[in-house]
């Protein structure tokens, strides 16, 4: 390509990338309203599947801004019973209610992070016994340290001491400097993270220990194509087992 072509498909990108953005807000601004939809999703979420749907839904509903936001579980019950957020992925920890409606995504399979030096990652699994005498790192705001404790302890059978990150990748840093492991959650296989940590696998009474999430909206809303994103994020997770 010449210096004059290459100049023109760079400009003709920014252009293209204009004339669609000003096609979206003058089809808003025509409509009066502007159509919105916020998601909302766990601080530790890992996976990839959130990232393949929105350019699918985007695709098929070209008018639909949308927002994204993470938290707690806590946070994100919130968000949702507040009317921050249309819909939440979120695990689930409560009877579920009539108010919303309550869609079932997948299990979640559990795993710990180890740093790659750490002697555990040797063996084939492990259990909440043999991590007793580790540090469990959880991602959670001050706040909600004592709820999250709790849950752990009491769902996964969590023996061990706790350690708080704000972030995930506060988190990440954390195993890596071998303060300790952080359970996490996988669909298919885990993400490598090279040459930095390793993952084993969680059992309990012979089975691997799972956590079932869902996508959650209120069962009153008006926006009808809410359900259209749980639909395409549903196929993304089956894909990706």
């Amino acid at each position: 390509m010449t210096p004059a072509g290459e100049y023109f498909y760079k400009k003709s990108l920014v252009l293209i990338n204009d004339f669609d953005r000003l096609c979206m807000e003058t089809v808003q601004l025509a409509k009066g309203v502007e159509q919105t939809l916020t998601i909302g999703y766990l601080k530790n979420y890992q996976g990839d599947e959130l990232q393949q749907t929105i350019p699918c839904y985007q695709a098929k509903h070209p008018d639909v801004v949308l927002h994204i936001l993470s938290g707690t579980h806590e946070e994100l019950y919130n968000h949702l019973r507040t009317g921050k957020a249309d819909l939440v992925i979120n695990d689930l920890r409560r009877t579920p209610s009539e108010r919303y409606v309550n869609c079932f995504l997948v299990n979640g399979n559990f795993y710990v992070e180890l740093a790659v030096k750490n002697p555990l990652l040797q063996l084939d699994t492990l259990s909440m016994e043999d991590l007793k005498n580790t540090p469990c790192i959880l991602i959670s705001t001050k706040e909600e340290s004592e709820t999250e404790e709790t849950f752990y302890r009491e769902y996964m059978g969590v023996k061990s001491d706790f350690l708080f990150a704000e972030s995930l990748e506060e988190a990440h840093l954390m195993v890596v400097s071998g303060r300790g492991f952080m359970p996490v959650e996988f669909i298919g296989k885990p993400h490598q993270r090279e040459n930095m940590v390793g993952y084993v696998p969680v059992f309990q009474n012979g089975k691997q220990l799972q956590r079932q999430y869902y996508a959650f909206w209120r069962a009153d809303t008006v926006k009808d194509y809410v359900e259209d994103f749980a639909a395409l994020l549903e196929q993304s997770l089956l894909t990706e087992k």
